[in-house]
């Protein structure tokens, strides 16, 4: 009897341990995780080349994370167990300070120095006055808050040599915003900086760029339009370990067109999008998310600006328009056309580049600018 209850268990632990696999091989494989906000894995293709090198175990590998079967609800179980036994760091995620803060790659040299060339070569060759600037993560601002030896880059010092390797003009952007690091500059759950945060970004380009004009934060009314936000730090760690963050814009829209590019052309589209916020991920609000061009078009009389730039000035560009009659944002992940081309066709009086340090890291595009 006890060998037939030994098979029995040794059957039913083996089901357990093939279900997820047989499961997965017949049900149509995930494009996206709205939990995570990114896109997830595809099978990859088999070629001699990629299968010696490695390459195709490694995507093959990445491919079956991203498919397993009820992967979220592993990633909370193993997320509350790492909290239950002391853990505060999860899936390259740490609970610090109360916010849940993404490491950061260490930037690989040879690819930083080859943006940065990217880069000089871009404004080289631009008509028009050409700045940069890089946002520090929340990993960067609160680093004193992280467990020692946190694996996280030293985003400061890349962020310096960046500057004193490039011929352009830069911007610190880690002093402006570490000096009001005790205010709600950084959500709590999410990558991304607050309006606030991009309120003091926009107080730093505008005292650059347009020394004479006064930008008064202090001025505006903010309006919380979104108290349950839970963003991409928190879909990583896996689980709610802190406090729902709140989304709150500072500017009404009020008198501002915005227009976004849709299968190459330029449709009307809006500052601020309601419906974003019955869905997991809310930062779409801003804009609507991630496009190719959006525009933005005022009746202020400040000129044309242009801004090569990810996903942070989503939250910035409503403050810019407040003062240029056009905020031109040109996504490089999303947008192939040519740059120079679109600048000097449209006006454009000034360029920003402007990154958060880790999307400039991962970000394969930046080359773009050298063409």
């Amino acid at each position: 009897m006890k060998n037939k209850g030994d098979k029995l268990l040794i059957v039913i632990f083996c089901i357990m341990i093939a279900a997820p696999g047989v499961i997965g091989l017949l049900l149509p494989d995930r494009v996206f995780s709205e939990s995570e906000n990114r896109n997830l894995a595809e099978i990859p293709k088999v070629t001699a080349e990629g299968f010696f090198s490695g390459d195709f175990m490694k995507k093959f590998e990445s491919y079956v994370t991203d498919q397993f079967v009820l992967r979220d609800s592993w990633v909370s179980v193993k997320a509350g167990s790492e909290l239950a036994v002391g853990r505060k760091a999860n899936n390259g995620v740490e609970l610090a300070g109360g916010r849940l803060i993404k490491y950061v790659k260490e930037p690989d040299k040879a690819d930083f120095d080859k943006k940065l060339s990217a880069v000089d070569k871009f404004a080289s060759g631009c008509n028009v006055h050409v700045s940069f600037a890089l946002i520090p993560s929340a990993a960067c601002i609160y680093k004193d808050e992280l467990a020692k030896g946190a694996p996280t880059a030293d985003e400061e010092a890349w962020i310096t040599y960046a500057y004193e390797s490039l011929d352009v003009d830069t911007l610190d952007l880690v002093s402006t915003l570490r000096a009001h690091a005790d205010e709600y500059i950084y959500y709590r759950n999410d990558h991304h900086y607050t309006s606030l945060g991009a309120g003091y970004v926009a107080e730093k380009i505008f005292a650059a760029l347009e020394p004479g004009y006064r930008f008064d934060l202090g001025g505006y009314t903010p309006v919380t339009v979104s108290d349950s936000f839970y963003g991409t730090g928190r879909n990583s760690f896996g689980t709610e370990a802190a406090k729902a963050d709140s989304i709150i814009r500072y500017t009404d829209g009020i008198g501002v067109d915005v227009y976004v590019n849709e299968k190459g052309k330029l449709v009307s589209g809006k500052m601020y999008h309601e419906e974003a916020l019955l869905h997991a991920n809310q930062y779409p609000y801003f804009l609507g998310g991630n496009t190719p061009l959006c525009v933005l078009k005022s009746r202020a009389e400040g000129g044309k600006v242009l801004l090569v730039r990810d996903s942070f000035a989503d939250e910035l560009a409503p403050f810019l328009s407040e003062y240029y009659s056009e905020v031109h944002l040109w996504d490089l992940r999303y947008n192939k056309d040519d740059l120079n081309n679109y600048i000097n066709e449209n006006g454009i009086e000034k360029v920003l580049i402007i990154y958060s340090f880790p999307d400039f890291v991962t970000d394969s595009k930046i080359g773009l600018l050298a063409r």
